[in-house]
């Protein structure tokens, strides 16, 4: 792009530190369907703040005043101009952020700069829960995308979160918006690491319907003011060094606005604030590319599309899940041959790769890999209508052993989110830590010791967990509360659990040319326990997704009743109760 602060900015092109920014440039010369350059085109981003300043020269001709709406006045009229008297900037800059204009040789470029920018003014006074509720649904239809660069306090000595007036508004835009393919949600994940917040501790961050995002400096590193937790998806470049985006121009009671600076810029915005609609921005990328993709759709790709950073950080660990990450592997990008999401509480699954997300929002199309229905296991005591499961018993103080309790879950899901409801009486609750362990052995940290929180109790809190992502929900769930100071004591009173995921029978992508274990249905016949059997000798009736016939090396396990299957290219397997193949043309 020709615009003038282009080269400062390093969140889209870091020069300094080539590897450590979203990769942008090459997505924007992906062409859609209609070959048009992928610049977000078509896609509506609502910037829920403080209001924007539409004139701007970056923001103007990419604004639509019809769609806006300004929950600050008694009128709810459609103007969401931020008070210049107030000094609120902020949504202007998020705005600019997400999609300023490209090109115009002036002011800042934003990740989607020919993306439809929606002002919705909800942040200059204060609001309550149906105004709130009231913003996150605003012509639902029509927006595809709401950025949220605001959240309760990051003091990290309050556990606090949407109204249910909110909370049934996330539902509804999810499960109704853009004609049922749902509405995309991203939140700043949280700027209170210094006060050792936890964006568990946010309740808008840990919504299963949320997209929680941290941040990263120009080195790739986590930002000095990022907080961490269970909850985080994906992490996006952000201050420090600061970013450079559009702001307001000067304002006086005798002039109204400075006119004659049409192009604004900001220098040092940054935070958590500026991560999210960088996020926002590529995932109108990724929905020009493919808007057929639904809510879930995007976090699964923007899952499988993230990039490893700070790879020497203690933090990272594999899951267990089947499915893998995509990956420019030898200038090709593909799916790597290693099972399992790489994870961190810091970062998520990792920084956001604008290119890979868009090429895998095009594979998405092009292999068929839609997820399916969305599907939900309550775990806890059947016998109770809630599903509290009564534990009543004390923790030990100053033990980091703590106490235990587990849930076994019977059926099984392919896990996306995991809620995890917990009633904890306790005199000092910055003195716990409470950890959830997968029957596959991840471990989830829902909250750390925090030695600035003083105050009492955890009071029938909602955690969130998507470190799970991809496994299997089968198996014993394990919670562990300790007391890691001495003197206050407390009392484990009750949980539960809701896993969220969807049917196991799913695409799982695995190398080719590698053996991988395929278990058969029981009745297959005989005649299997050959060596590089092909896959001509099977019918339809055992390979129900059997496309054609081409030759496929076996090996027959008869002590463990496995069938072992060479992969050649574009074979994918699925996986259910039972697994078959499925040859793709």
């Amino acid at each position: 792009p020709n615009d003038q602060f282009f080269p400062n900015q390093w969140h889209l092109k870091n020069t300094q530190f080539p590897e450590e920014d979203v990769n942008i440039e090459y997505a924007w010369d992906e062409l859609d369907e209609n070959n048009l350059p992928i610049r977000g085109t078509g896609i509506n981003i609502a910037i829920v703040d403080d209001g924007v300043y539409y004139n701007h020269g970056d923001l103007n001709s990419n604004y639509n005043h019809n769609l806006s709406l300004n929950l600050n006045s008694e009128e709810f009229s459609t103007n969401a101009e931020p008070l210049g008297q107030y000094f609120a900037s902020h949504g202007t800059s998020c705005a600019g952020v997400a999609g300023g204009m490209a090109d115009n040789g002036k002011g800042i470029v934003g990740a989607a700069p020919n993306c439809n920018i929606i002002g919705i003014k909800l942040l200059e006074s204060s609001v309550d829960d149906s105004q709130e509720a009231q913003a996150l649904t605003h012509y639902k239809d029509q927006i595809h995308i709401y950025n949220n660069s605001w959240g309760p306090s990051d003091s990290g000595t309050i556990f606090s979160g949407p109204g249910p007036l909110t909370i049934n508004s996330l539902e509804e835009g999810t499960s109704l918006g853009r004609q049922g393919k749902g509405n995309i949600y991203v939140w700043a994940g949280g700027n209170g690491r210094n006060n050792n917040d936890n964006s568990n501790r946010d309740g808008y961050c840990n919504s299963i319907y949320t997209i929680a995002v941290s941040a990263v400096n120009n080195e790739g590193k986590q930002s000095y003011y990022s907080e961490k937790g269970s909850n985080i998806l994906i992490a996006s470049p952000s201050s420090s060094p600061g970013i450079t985006t559009s702001t307001i121009p000067n304002w006086s009671y005798q002039n109204g606005w400075d006119t004659t600076n049409l192009y604004p810029v900001k220098f040092n915005f940054g935070g958590t604030s500026s991560a999210a609609p960088l996020v926002s921005g590529i995932i109108a990328l990724m929905l020009q590319a493919n808007e057929k993709l639904t809510w879930r759709d995007v976090m699964y790709i923007l899952i499988q599309s993230s990039r490893q950073n700070d790879s020497n950080d203690p933090g990272w660990s594999y899951n267990n899940s089947q499915d893998s990450h995509y990956l420019s592997i030898n200038n090709t990008y593909q799916y790597n041959s290693h099972s399992g999401y790489h994870i961190n509480d810091k970062y998520g699954f990792g920084v956001i790769d604008a290119l890979c997300a868009v090429k895998l929002s095009k594979k998405w199309e092009n292999d068929g890999l839609y997820v399916d229905n969305y599907l939900s296991i309550h775990a806890g005591d059947s016998n109770n209508p809630d599903f509290w499961k009564y534990i009543n018993l004390d923790i030990p103080d100053n033990n980091e052993n703590g106490i235990s309790d587990t849930l076994i879950v019977s059926n099984s899901v392919k896990v996306e989110q995991i809620e995890i409801w917990l009633d904890i009486s306790h005199t000092y609750r910055g003195d716990l830590k409470i950890t959830l362990t997968s029957p596959s052995g991840t471990e989830s940290v829902l909250l750390d010791v925090n030695n600035y929180d003083f105050n009492n109790n955890i009071n029938e809190w909602k955690f969130m967990t998507v470190r799970c992502w991809g496994e299997i929900s089968e198996g014993a769930w394990t919670i562990n509360i300790s007391d890691n100071n001495v003197y206050y004591t407390g009392t484990f009173i009750k949980w539960k659990m809701f896993i969220h995921g969807t049917n196991i029978i799913q695409p799982y992508n695995l190398a080719a040319n590698q053996w991988h274990i395929i278990s058969l249905p029981s009745n297959l016949p005989e005649l299997i326990n050959k060596i590089n059997y092909t896959i001509s000798n099977f019918t339809s009736d055992y390979i129900p997704n059997y496309k054609n016939n081409s030759c496929h090396e076996f090996k027959y396990d008869s002590e463990n009743g496995y069938i072992w299957h060479l992969l050649n290219d574009n074979d994918i397997i699925e996986d259910g109760k039972a697994y078959w193949i499925e040859t793709l043309s």
